[in-house]
């Protein structure tokens, strides 16, 4: 079987990141990707073991009595991708995209892998480089393909970079893969359009052994051995399930009181505003008002000319 996937030529570009740009992903929730090392290989033989006997059914690898479930709860506790919040959009109005369109040089609808890494070579650490950082994950992890290019298509769900955080990405990631290994196991095609990287993680406490071919028990697979001291992963999804839903509770808590904070501060923004309007206005009267009253009281020229002779009258009589 065949991978597109490319781990290599994904950690080949983001070692050249810089502190400013893998903290912008970290604020995207895609910081574990930056955890992919150079020695991270594609281990064909564990892969190819783990498509064979993954059951679409129960999803899980079922080799004689060892179950090991599979489940975009694993996504979530390998790569931390989040698999509750808002779907992915692939498809709109491509006007909308127009600009996008223009900015990643579209050919055929399609996005390549070649554009994607100059850019990110030359991109700052602004809403720009999330994007394209997000585009080339797609491109050489999540949904590769033999001809090293994206699909315009995920323009659409990366319009806004706003809500970005709230995409389920784990969970598109997890059903992708789980589609391109039925289309494998139908026979359809030789080859894995997914996240196999993902394949070869197992969970910890799990012992991954590998038989040589023809060392008599018949089996060229990797035996996979269960730890005593592991707990039932159905109580552990439990558990877990039950606490993504505690958080998405508490993120649409979250979510509504920033709502409300800006409606709040809207509110005393316009507050102000009209303090400030209405301390104009009693400050215009109590101005006119003073002033009236100065130019009343003010005595005229006139009548300090009438009133002299007056005194100086009265200050005769009494030299008198």
């Amino acid at each position: 079987m065949l991978y597109r996937c490319s781990p290599s030529a994904f950690y080949n570009v983001i070692k050249e990141f810089s502190n400013e740009q893998k903290d912008v992903i970290c604020l995207i929730g895609l910081g574990p990707l930056l955890q992919i090392l150079e020695k991270i290989h594609l281990r064909h033989h564990i892969i190819d073991f783990v498509v064979v006997y993954y059951s679409p059914e129960s999803g899980a690898v079922m080799v004689d009595n060892t179950v090991v479930p599979l489940s975009f709860i694993d996504m979530v506790l390998c790569f931390g991708l989040r698999v509750i919040g808002s779907q992915m959009v692939l498809e709109g109005n491509k006007e909308s995209i127009r600009e996008l369109r223009d900015h990643y040089q579209v050919k055929g609808g399609y996005i390549y892998k070649a554009t994607l890494e100059k850019m990110l070579k030359v991109d700052d650490n602004g809403e720009g480089f999330q994007r394209t950082f997000i585009l080339y994950a797609l491109c050489t992890l999540f949904v590769p393909h033999a001809k090293q290019y994206v699909s315009e298509k995920y323009l659409h769900t990366f319009l806004d970079m706003k809500n970005v955080k709230k995409i389920v990405l784990g969970e598109f990631t997890y059903t992708t893969l789980v589609e391109a290994i039925c289309k494998v196991k139908n026979e359809k095609v030789s080859n894995v359009e997914g996240f196999v990287v993902f394949l070869q993680i197992l969970p910890r406490d799990m012992a991954t052994k590998s038989d040589e071919r023809g060392n008599g028990n018949g089996h060229g697979h990797p035996l996979l051995v269960p730890s005593e001291s592991m707990p039932k992963y159905h109580d552990l999804a439990e558990i877990l399930s039950k606490s993504l839903e505690k958080l998405s509770e508490l993120q649409r808590i979250v979510d509504e009181h920033a709502t409300w904070c800006v409606e709040v501060e809207k509110d005393l923004s316009q507050m102000k505003l009209q303090d400030i309007l209405r301390w104009l206005v009693l400050l215009r009267s109590f101005a006119r008002r003073l002033l009236n009253k100065t130019i009343l009281s003010k005595p005229s020229e006139s009548s300090y000319i009438k009133k002299k002779p007056q005194l100086n009258k009265l200050a005769y009589t009494r030299d008198l």
